[in-house]
């Protein structure tokens, strides 16, 4: 096997690479050492993380925000309700701090939140423009309800 972190190639038994990826661990280190260097790397988020936050009551909230802001309706091909996907216009992994941000988001049904996969630069652009169009629209009816 070959070291994800230094290249080093190592050897390890059958039965330790089953376990392993019994798991979920698809990188492999020749060490420890190895391994720690690989933690503290910047970017190097665990997996368990990542699916901890999404799975966590605030993502919960924000998904319910961006859907109510949106009227449950795809921003691409207008059906309403069925499955729906709160889509993080900026990559969830490449900008923590956007995470919970609703602006961040848009209500893709699921053909077409599959259509932006690996293309979500091409996309960018017209979902931010159109998640603020929706929150304007938002603030405005909220003030205008208020005032009467």
């Amino acid at each position: 096997m070959k070291c994800f972190t230094c290249g080093k190639i190592f050897y390890r038994y059958k039965g330790d690479i089953k376990w392993s990826k019994s798991r979920g661990q698809k990188l492999t280190f020749c060490s420890r050492e190895c391994y720690y260097r690989y933690l503290e790397k910047p970017k190097a988020v665990k997996k368990d993380q990542l699916q901890a936050l999404r799975r966590s009551r605030r993502m919960k909230r924000w998904r319910i925000k961006v859907f109510k802001r949106d009227h449950y309706i795809c921003q691409m091909c207008g059906k309403k309700g069925g499955r729906l996907n709160a889509h993080h216009i900026k990559r969830f992994i490449d900008y923590p701090d956007l995470r919970f941000d609703t602006l961040n988001g848009i209500t893709l049904c699921e053909s077409c939140h599959k259509k932006t996969f690996f293309r979500e630069k091409k996309f960018e652009k017209r979902f931010l423009k159109i998640a603020k169009e929706n929150y304007e629209k938002e603030k405005n009816l909220k003030n205008g309800r208020r005032k009467r």
